[in-house]
């Protein structure tokens, strides 16, 4: 869904898309478990009771990014002043600031080892309890008193796992943090002479510096590192450019 709007000045254009509603998300059955002909396998009781099939392994897909908004506006500068000098200063440059916000990301947890011995080593472990998969922390700096875990790992346990099957973790059931990004650019172009002028860009990405952790140690809740982040998008970036029209 998009909208835009001419107002004084300038433009504001919106879009928001995503998939709120249960039964409207995007999934898939991929187990990451076993392959095809093993989920097939199970009817047959080969894997027991506790095995996954392939509908039991549905779940979001990876790419399924729950509320996506985009929105922009473009302001031109156009201020009344009296003094010339301020006038010939101030008017004239556009302002375009972008800002992007997405839901978290899915994010698959898994024992780490294969306790389902069906030698595929991507098993998942239980869930304890209504524990929070999150901690509920501000991940800083691995420094002394720092926190750098995002995931719960006291929400999943492998020792309650019965060797032979899998754990009741479904697939996919993490998600990541929210990701909040405003990009901007200011830009103007001069007249030089004649037909010549110059256009002066400045330029802002990830304007705020605001941190987005993407990457997660997702694997073996009984490691001390589970939970973690360990690496995010660009802190921010500017730059500046200069180019001559004729």
């Amino acid at each position: 869904m998009g909208h835009r709007r001419d107002v004084h000045g300038g433009t504001v254009c919106a879009s928001a898309a995503g998939s709120p509603y249960r039964g409207q998300e995007p999934a898939d059955g991929s187990t990451g478990v076993r392959s095809g002909a093993e989920d097939g396998a199970e009817d047959a009781g080969v894997f027991g009771a506790a095995g996954v099939s392939a509908a039991a392994a549905g779940a979001a897909a990876g790419f399924d990014y729950r509320h996506i908004v985009n929105a922009t506006v473009v302001a031109h500068s156009d201020f009344k002043l009296s003094n010339r000098a301020l006038r010939l200063a101030a008017n004239g440059w556009e302002l375009a600031p972008l800002v992007r916000i997405l839901s978290g990301a899915p994010y698959n947890v898994t024992s780490g080892s294969d306790i389902s011995l069906t030698g595929m080593g991507n098993d998942r472990p239980n869930i304890v309890g209504s524990t929070s998969f999150t901690t509920g922390k501000k991940i800083t700096q691995s420094a002394a008193n720092g926190n750098r875990a995002f995931f719960n790992a006291v929400a999943f346990s492998t020792s309650t796992v019965s060797t032979g099957t899998f754990g009741n973790a479904g697939r996919n059931i993490l998600r990541g943090p929210n990701y909040y990004d405003v990009d901007s650019s200011l830009s103007r172009i001069f007249k030089v002479y004649e037909h010549l002028n110059m256009n002066v860009r400045l330029e802002a990405f990830n304007l705020f510096n605001h941190p987005f952790f993407n990457s997660f140690t997702t694997a073996n809740p009984s490691s001390s590192s589970f939970g973690w982040a360990n690496a995010a998008a660009d802190p921010r970036i500017m730059q500046a450019a200069v180019k001559f029209n004729f």
